[in-house]
């Protein structure tokens, strides 16, 4: 059955992220369905959930997964949502093809664009396409910024919210993605928005919670772009602020370069 999902997924689902092409497209022939949501997400398959911006998700209770803390803020997640946090596009295409819904959400409400520029991704190396670890990204700038172009040219709104109030320039703005940010800055995202923490895509380059160090990451060349492109850096609560917070609830939280590193 190409439909089982006994273990809270389907084959699809396992297929994607593993960039297994040739799987993807003989299952979607063998009739699978490629819009059922992920209700248990595996870190050995499907890598971290908790990646950039997870940290408001569970601030806000939106990124629970609604009582499955298995798959947390990707439950619900598509193969075709999981092929854009893969940054995938060929098999984003694939999907399209067999009848994937390019406008699936999370349960939380993040889209694939949103994913695609950087919600939930791992702010680390990057990996070998198809390797799923807890300490390496699929996600890079030339990969994200061909995957969003893909997404906007097929309808996604970039101006989406989800439930923690990120946006897809929130997402670019926790990766330091320069090109994506000037891409959905000039097909119509607001600069401005605030998410559930009051943080702006210029207060999250500016400086935001490094979720794997608990430290703050800053990219300010990504901070600088958003200035030129018209931020109010005024508007919003910074990083260091946001570190103080932490701090007063008890949270370990040592201080990171502005490479996202931890000093030695």
């Amino acid at each position: 059955d190409p439909n089982a999902d006994g273990s809270g997924y389907t084959a699809l689902h396992a297929a994607v992220p593993k960039d297994l092409r040739r799987l993807v497209k003989t299952l979607l022939t063998r009739r699978a369905n490629p819009n059922v949501g992920l209700k248990n997400a595996p870190p050995s398959i499907f890598g971290p959930s908790r990646g950039a911006g997870s940290e408001v998700m569970a601030e806000t209770g939106s990124g629970a997964g609604r009582g499955n803390s298995s798959s947390g803020p990707l439950a619900g997640a598509t193969p075709f949502w999981l092929a854009a946090r893969s940054v995938n596009v060929e098999i984003m295409e694939l999907l399209v093809e067999g009848g994937a819904d390019r406008s699936s959400t999370t349960v939380n409400g993040t889209t694939p664009l949103m994913a695609a520029a950087g919600i939930t991704q791992i702010q680390g190396p990057r990996a070998k396409r198809g390797d799923v670890s807890a300490f390496y990204s699929n996600w890079g700038e030339h990969d994200s910024l061909e995957a969003v172009r893909f997404l906007v040219q097929h309808g996604a709104d970039v101006t989406a919210t989800n439930e923690a109030g990120q946006t897809a320039l929130h997402g670019a703005a926790y990766m330091g993605g320069n090109p994506i940010v000037q891409f959905l800055v000039e097909h119509g995202a607001r600069i401005n928005g605030q998410d559930a923490q009051g943080q702006t895509p210029f207060r999250i380059a500016e400086g935001h919670l490094n979720v794997a160090s608990q430290g703050v990451t800053s990219w300010p060349k990504t901070s600088a772009l958003l200035s030129e492109l018209g931020a109010d850096i005024t508007l919003g609560v910074d990083g260091r602020t946001m570190l103080r917070r932490y701090g007063n609830l008890g949270v370990s939280a040592p201080e990171t370069k502005s490479d996202g590193s931890r000093p030695r």
